[in-house]
């Protein structure tokens, strides 16, 4: 049987061998992640200190979130760029990045440490908590910016696995460290264990781009990041909304909900995360590298036909998934999570917010590879839109669906989101890709 053309395009052998390889390297860094859900959960179960330290985990990785979609949307597009004009070219953009990182998130530290913690000292209860843990885990911003500002170019020379893996570092330390470090540390063992797994993923980073021929000099200006900057400004602008929602979303949990309701949304979102973002995560690297490239020689014709692959392929293989999720839900919480300190009541209210997010795979899915594609044909406005979408819609569906599901309703109110994101997405495409094909027909698209 003959696949279709547009079919093939979107499977070569080097799509297919680069997703194999990220696939691995993200099953790692994931597989670390949901370790750290699992052992919090069997050790602390879910109560106020937990919902303290998850609320503080999502308000500081809320820069770094910015900072990863803009390296993805915006630093391999140029990188992929600046590879056809020399090494050089990338370590003076490499050293301009890697300064001014370093300002804005040492300057978040400062404010952490020399405002959030006196502001929190001594006080009782779960907001005052989440301070002082928020303030010493922002110690990992400086690591974690620099790690993805070297993964983005790892990544834009189509080398996926490091990047993968080097991810692995921070949740893998945050599990030696509640091992090995005293039990009176409580949650403080993780969040120490962050910041050295921080550090960690750094040096592995530096030392793969050291050994690949790049220098970082710490010196430049603007002008040799301008072109990322450029293209990262709407991104940026798009990632300080959109992932405003998780943060709002923890937020409505905690205040309107009884305590531990966060702890159960985390694992529940989690859980979904480790299953499904690997996927989404894996694919979405390796497609943003090639088509970049593509776009770069411009291969538009071939660009037109691997999107239209991916359309199918994402149908087919997305839907069945999502149905095993919302069946399975119960038996695969009770698997992860059903043992130590997490209660069976805890199991089951985490299973049924379980299958509230996986009925959003595919829309989720959609938008997000979509956007990729924008992004690496230099469309990043794409971004500012989406995001003022998502996060009207996700504030009123939130609202809406508290009263009326409670805790299953804020997840619900995701899934709803990106049904919404991506219909959007999926218009913008529609006119996108027919213009391409369009501009195609003197170019040759069969070029590697």
């Amino acid at each position: 049987m003959r696949i279709p053309r547009f079919l093939a395009s979107s499977l070569s052998n080097r799509v297919a061998l680069h997703s194999v390889v990220s696939f691995l390297g993200n099953g790692i860094a994931r597989l670390g992640g949901l370790v750290v859900a699992i052992a919090v959960a069997a050790v602390f179960g879910a109560n106020e200190s937990t919902d303290a330290f998850y609320l503080a985990l999502a308000v500081t990785l809320y820069a770094f979130d910015i900072a990863r979609i803009a390296f993805e949307g915006a630093v391999i597009p140029s990188v992929a760029m600046y590879l056809t004009q020399g090494r050089h070219v990338v370590d003076a953009f490499l050293g301009a990045a890697a300064k001014y990182w370093i300002i804005a998130a040492g300057l978040i530290c400062v404010a952490a440490l020399g405002v959030g913690l006196p502001l929190a000292s001594g006080s009782p209860g779960t907001g005052a908590q989440a301070i002082r843990y928020g303030a010493a885990l922002s110690l990992v911003l400086i690591p974690l910016g620099l790690s993805g500002l070297g993964n983005a170019v790892l990544l834009a020379e189509k080398r996926f696995f490091v990047p993968a893996v080097s991810n692995a570092a921070r949740p893998a330390f945050a599990v030696v460290g509640l091992l090995v470090l005293p039990d009176s540390w409580g949650l403080w063992s993780l969040i120490v264990g962050y910041v050295v797994g921080g550090v960690v993923q750094l040096v592995v980073v530096i030392t793969v781009l050291y050994h690949r021929g790049y220098r970082w000099s710490l010196e430049g200006s603007l002008k040799e990041a301008h072109a990322p900057l450029k293209l990262a400004l709407p991104i940026v602008i798009g990632g300080l909304l959109i992932n405003l929602n998780p943060v709002v979303d923890r937020f409505i949990v905690a205040l309107a909900l009884p305590a531990s309701n966060v702890t159960i949304f985390e694992n529940a979102f989690r859980t979904y995360g480790a299953l499904t973002s690997l996927l989404y995560s894996s694919i979405g690297v390796v497609l943003i590298s090639h088509w970049s490239s593509m776009y770069a020689r411009r291969q538009y014709s071939r660009l037109a036909r691997s999107l239209r692959g991916v359309g199918v392929i994402s149908v087919v293989a997305l839907l069945p998934i999502t149905a095993v999720l919302v069946i399975g839900a119960e038996p695969i919480i009770d698997l992860v999570l059903g043992r130590g300190a997490y209660e069976s009541a805890d199991v089951a209210i985490t299973a049924s917010t379980f299958v509230m997010f996986a009925i959003g795979l595919w829309p989720f899915f959609a938008a997000g590879i979509g956007s990729r594609f924008l992004y690496a044909t230099g469309k990043t406005f794409i971004a500012v839109t989406t995001a003022s979408i998502a996060v009207v819609a996700n504030l009123i569906a939130d609202i809406v669906l508290l009263q009326w599901l409670g805790l299953q309703g804020i997840a619900l109110a995701t899934s709803v989101t990106y049904a919404l994101v991506s219909l959007y997405v999926l218009y913008v495409l529609w006119t996108s890709v027919g213009g391409m094909e369009g501009r195609s027909a003197t170019v040759d698209d069969d070029s590697s």
